[in-house]
């Protein structure tokens, strides 16, 4: 599994693999956002096979994500090969923001937060549903949030940028994500482990804060 950020007014592609799927050419499927999930899906597009066969591929086009509110979603691949049997599901998180400042650079403050016994923080979870009409348990992963917040307004060129957060979860690897504007000063926070602290960014492209969380 992995989180993504992807701001308001942006899009993305993305894709899946495994040693599957090189080895049919008849992979149809879909990837759906959900606010909630499981229920009932924001958004779907379709999944298509690369020219090389070696991946199912999707795109969001930004219209796409602007018409979705800023937040948690859990994205749910469902993958399926008629001539190998196999139908089978990937979730993925993807957090929308608010923040679409795309002619100004960025700093990506990143981390892995580790339980005292070195297991990532977050919870697995298992979800049952009617698939194919069949009850099938699809296990997840509910991470810790971690937020970036602005704590004062400030220009940029002719840009007023305002106190703006963005959050994200940890994946079942422990791992997130923020982007924030180059050179603001940041307060990132963990409300589930208590911890918080303040980041200047300036001239910095990336800032691990694995062993701050």
């Amino acid at each position: 599994m992995s989180s993504i950020v992807v701001p308001k007014g942006s899009g993305f592609n993305g894709g899946y693999s495994g040693v599957t799927i090189p080895t049919a050419t008849d992979w149809t499927g879909t990837v759906s956002v959900y606010k909630d999930y499981p229920g009932t899906a924001t958004l779907t597009k379709p999944l298509a096979q690369s020219p090389d066969l070696s991946k199912l591929l999707f795109s969001f086009d930004a219209a796409d994500i602007l018409g979705l509110d800023a937040g948690v979603y859990t994205l749910v691949g469902n993958i399926v090969s008629d001539s190998l049997e196999e139908n089978s599901y990937r979730i993925d998180y993807m957090t929308v923001t608010e923040m679409l400042i795309s002619d100004q650079p960025m700093t990506t403050i990143t981390m892995t937060i580790g339980k005292m016994d070195g297991t990532p923080t977050g919870t697995a979870t298992k979800t049952l549903e009617n698939q194919n009409g069949s009850a099938v348990v699809v296990n997840g992963w509910r991470g810790v949030k971690v937020t970036a917040t602005l704590n004062d307004a400030y220009n940029i060129g002719t840009d007023i940028i305002g106190v703006e957060s963005i959050s994200t979860e940890t994946n079942a690897a422990g791992y997130a994500e923020l982007p924030v504007i180059k050179g603001s000063t940041v307060v990132v926070s963990c409300a589930s482990l208590g911890k918080s602290v303040t980041v200047d960014t300036t001239g910095l492209d990336t800032i691990d804060m694995s062993t701050f969380f």
